[in-house]
């Protein structure tokens, strides 16, 4: 067994770890928001943007050095916010709104990229923004 593997096997038990509560707390948004199995696609949207946002802040805090050497950088990303978005999800639910209007699924579309994108954007640019003033 090389010295890497034990690193190799820490790394995927935290991302199994942020896997199962990233998808545990998307799962009970779902429940506590009570919205009906066909309009459950407005709480994904919201889940996405918001977990855009935080993987744009947690991409930040990597970009500054502050996660780098952190075991906590793959399960913040890839475990809890890899699980807590998804765009299985929002593919089926633009389908889903589709059924419902044209207009409907054109402005779910529009609002989760652009939305998503200026999440990430604002995640990145506040992580950054923090990062700064701790590194002085």
């Amino acid at each position: 067994m090389s010295k890497q593997q034990p690193a190799l096997f820490h790394k995927l038990c935290l991302i199994f770890a942020g896997g199962a509560l990233g998808t545990g707390a998307r799962f009970g948004l779902i429940l506590l928001s009570g919205a009906e199995a066909d309009r459950v696609y407005w709480v994904i949207l919201a889940e996405n943007l918001s977990g855009s946002f935080l993987l744009g802040y947690v991409s930040a805090r990597l970009r500054m050095g502050m996660l780098k050497a952190s075991p906590w950088a793959p399960f913040l990303g890839t475990g809890v916010l890899g699980s807590f978005t998804s765009f299985s999800a929002f593919s089926l639910d633009i389908l889903n709104t589709a059924a419902v209007s044209f207009w409907m699924m054109s402005f779910y579309i529009l609002s989760s990229f652009l939305g998503g994108i200026t999440a990430v954007l604002f995640g990145l640019r506040l992580g950054l923004k923090q990062g700064r003033k701790i590194q002085k």
